[in-house]
């Protein structure tokens, strides 16, 4: 709160500036206006520390289109965009003791600083705000605490919400998804999947995004096979990130050729697509193949990324092969991703399997 205060007399004086033409009577239509019409930091900072000054925190304390609140709500939720979480939780504290009355848009935006600082005692303790006043039920605020309890691998709280939500949108099974596709338990992530069409809700480009990691992790190839079957039924097939995926699946589901298929099937590719074939090659021993696809690459003049260049050097080491080793050596040097260890540290295995101790 005192960082809050200093801050305020701090900057008050700017106030008195043309950057605002503050009117002398407190119009609350005016006000609203004002801070509708706020979209960076600098004149949302100016227009808080006006109302904490001249008292329109208190003056401005309406039940409905309150100037006060939806300030508050545009300042946190552009710190948590601008990842100042602390700034924003520490906001809505400050709101809670000038009596200042949070609305379900206050919650979702603070509860996104709480899981973008991972702060488990925080975001507990606005959950139980939330359930204070009834507001568990709303499908913005839900999701929130869902996507945060998951992200903070305490799945079961995660579960308990979702479970109490009446109303559920795709983007609330989109996180639950997520969140069992990256635990222990990746089978779950699947069964929920499945359960939302059940439900009568269709799943969508990122709910295949958020599945893919966990069929991977599965190794299920009966899994694979239906998520692919219904992106092409759905028409999402052709997306770059959905081939993306299917590659990366059929690959770590021990069906390469399948991969190869969709690669080669791809109307348009990004880094990504090279780079996650190149990856399926390598798991698959098929280093040949790797070192083809970095010739292609680099013929189309295409950009590689770190991923593409460590599998490609990877596959040199592998097959011993110096030359064409010192060449993704001298390539990773011209796109300056060198300095990186994680392209770094296969470098220099790369010399040592081809007997180049010295390099």
């Amino acid at each position: 709160f005192r960082t809050i205060i200093t801050f305020t007399l701090k900057h008050s004086n700017s106030l008195h500036t043309n950057a605002f033409p503050i009117p002398q009577h407190h119009n609350k239509n005016y006000y609203l206006k004002l801070v509708r019409s706020c979209k960076h930091l600098n004149p949302l900072h100016q227009l808080y520390a006006h109302f904490l000054v001249s008292g329109l925190f208190h003056q401005c304390n309406l039940p409905q289109s309150n100037p006060s609140l939806i300030l508050c709500n545009s300042l946190i939720r552009l710190y948590s965009r601008l990842h100042h979480f602390r700034k924003a939780i520490n906001l809505y504290h400050t709101m809670l003791e000038f009596g200042l009355q949070p609305d379900k848009y206050t919650f979702t935006f603070v509860l996104k600083a709480c899981t973008g600082a991972l702060d488990f005692h925080e975001g507990v303790s606005v959950y139980h705000d939330v359930a204070a006043r009834g507001l568990e039920c709303d499908v913005f605020i839900g999701t929130s605490l869902v996507n945060m309890f998951c992200k903070m691998g305490h799945l079961d709280s995660a579960r308990k919400v979702f479970d109490k939500m009446p109303k559920k949108d795709v983007a609330s099974w989109n996180v639950m998804i997520s969140g069992f596709s990256q635990s222990l338990d990746p089978s779950e992530a699947l069964e929920i999947f499945w359960k939302m069409q059940v439900e009568g809700v269709e799943p969508d480009t990122v709910s295949i995004l958020n599945l893919a990691p966990a069929v991977s992790r599965l190794e299920d190839i009966g899994a694979c096979a239906s998520i692919h079957g219904y992106v092409v039924r759905r028409g999402i097939c052709d997306l770059v990130s959905i081939s993306n995926s299917l590659i990366d699946m059929y690959s770590k589901c021990g069906e390469i050729h399948l991969a190869h298929r969709i690669f080669d099937r791809m109307r348009v590719m990004d880094d990504v697509s090279w780079a996650t074939m190149m990856a399926g090659y390598v798991q698959h021993g098929c280093y040949f193949e790797v070192l083809e696809l970095f010739d292609k690459i680099k013929n189309k003049n295409v950009k590689m990324n770190k991923v593409a260049v460590v599998n490609a050097l990877l596959a040199a080491a592998e097959m011993r092969d110096l030359e064409k080793g010192k060449e993704i050596h001298n390539y990773s040097l011209q796109i300056g991703v060198m300095s990186d260890i994680i392209v770094a540290t296969p470098v220099v295995s790369m010399y040592v399997k081809c007997g180049e101790l010295k390099k």
